[in-house]
């Protein structure tokens, strides 16, 4: 199967609900999924799915209501991206574009961008 949609989460709050989270996630964490900072009262992960995962973000914020999650997410493939926030246990995620850039800086399609050395960002 192949994972596509790549999800961005940064985790703030209590350092023992951090801890809770990460045990979780460390569980469950493939072998592509990444950490790029763990502190005891923040963690930045990166999953991947191969779907715009809401069941498991909704999930997150019933599990860790305590916790702040900052979100975003992509699937570069088929150019739709979200940006969004759990607070309170509640999930609220908005669409928003994303952006290719080729090696010699010039704005195109996710679609004409695969492959041509460049990289992608995801809009405000």
């Amino acid at each position: 199967m192949s994972y596509n949609f790549y999800t961005d989460v940064t985790a703030t709050g209590p350092a023992d609900e951090i801890a809770r989270f990460k045990q979780m996630w460390f569980e469950h964490a493939l072998p592509d999924d990444r950490v790029f900072r763990d502190e005891p009262s923040c963690f930045d992960c990166r999953f991947d799915t191969s779907y715009v995962p809401i069941e498991i973000l909704e999930d997150l914020g019933e599990r860790f209501s305590t916790l702040n999650f900052s979100l975003e997410g992509c699937d570069p493939l088929a150019g739709i991206a979200f940006r969004g926030a759990i607070k309170d246990g509640k999930l609220a995620l908005r669409k928003v574009s994303l952006i290719y850039e080729t090696a010699k800086g010039v704005t195109v399609s996710c679609l004409e961008g695969v492959g041509n050395g460049g990289s992608y960002r995801i809009g405000e």
